[in-house]
């Protein structure tokens, strides 16, 4: 069985979606499908949870509440549009809004972004839809492990294949609990754990994991790793996937692959429970006043501190280093 998440990237895109559609089509294995809230189309575009996130903090019917109430519908009948799936955004978002302004429920109004999203996509998918509600559980601000699986396995015998949202679950009170941001990552980690799952999949805008993050220089695709690296590598700047992703699938039976929803001709980055002995990875931390450089050569790191200002200048120069010689 393989479960598979979608983040905010892939519903935002036209290509992407095409491609998921591609994904359920051609391998029936792929069982549950997991949805982040609807990201960025582009650079200048917001992402639907952070359109909500705002709209929490706005005084209502205010003129800056109304303006990103209408960026929210706008977004969402996007995805309508570009799915051809016949959905009331007005209707189902007044709902909600009405339920907020009675409640005043934050938590609430922010995960309607994944679960509209969801409902929109399990019908494009023509899979069930089962929201986070009826699926993940918190108690005490904990994961209801037990509760979670019990849930999820129901689920499963009652449909063969189902979609649901990544970032939230409710609590023994009834209320929406959210994960950290990111935790659609989580969700799908947990889901394919609970239920053993043989792989789980995390489609993003990226290949996969990268010896040294893009924006500070144009590394190498890691095609294997184990979940110890890729804890290692989360805890710093490597943002590919939700750091807290390794560690609770190190203690499962699945396998991870992070790829690309915009490239299917890419495998992407596997990760699993065998070291690689011949990794090697530069990464970072940025403190108050000084940066923490972590260089990793097979399976032995080094940290150097390094000042702001020579930050750049240095990882650039400790990643050179790390891939013209066979020791550091």
């Amino acid at each position: 069985m393989i479960v598979c998440k979608f983040g905010g990237s892939c519903t935002a895109n036209k290509t992407a979606l095409e491609n998921i559609k591609q994904l359920k089509n051609e391998n029936l294995e792929r069982t549950v499908f997991v949805f982040s809230a609807i990201g960025k189309e582009n650079t200048f575009d917001e992402k639907l949870t952070d359109l909500l996130i705002s709209l929490c903090n706005e005084p209502a019917n205010s003129a800056s509440y109304n303006q990103t109430k209408t960026k929210i519908i706008s977004k969402l009948k996007k995805l309508s549009k570009d799915t051809s799936v016949s959905f009331d955004v007005e209707k189902e978002f007044s709902i909600a809004e009405a339920h907020y302004q009675i409640s005043k429920d934050k938590n609430f109004l922010i995960s309607r972004g994944e679960y509209f999203t969801t409902q929109i996509m399990s019908q494009f998918l023509n899979l069930a839809f089962v929201p986070a509600e009826e699926l993940v559980f918190f108690k005490s601000g904990i994961v209801d492990k037990q509760k979670t699986q019990y849930a999820l396995e129901s689920a499963l015998n009652n449909n063969r294949r189902f979609a649901t949202c990544g970032f939230y679950g409710k609590d023994e009170n009834d209320s929406i609990q959210l994960f950290s941001r990111g935790g659609g990552d989580f969700s799908g980690a947990l889901i394919a754990k609970c239920l053993n799952a043989s792989l789980y999949e995390n489609w993003t805008d990226v290949n996969g994991v990268y010896d040294i993050n893009p924006l500070i220089a144009k590394g190498n695709l890691i095609k294997h790793l184990s979940y110890d690296q890729l804890e290692i590598m989360t805890s710093m700047d490597a943002k590919v996937i939700h750091p807290d992703c390794a560690k609770l699938l190190s203690s499962s039976n699945t396998v991870l692959n992070i790829r690309s929803c915009f490239d299917l001709s890419q495998t992407g980055t596997v990760v699993d429970f065998k070291a690689n002995p011949k990794l090697k990875f530069v990464c970072f931390k940025i403190n108050c006043d000084s940066a923490q450089i972590l260089i990793h050569d097979k399976n032995q790191t080094k940290t150097i501190t390094t000042d702001k200002n020579s930050f750049t200048k240095n990882i650039k120069t400790a990643y050179q280093t790390l891939i013209s010689k066979t020791k550091i």
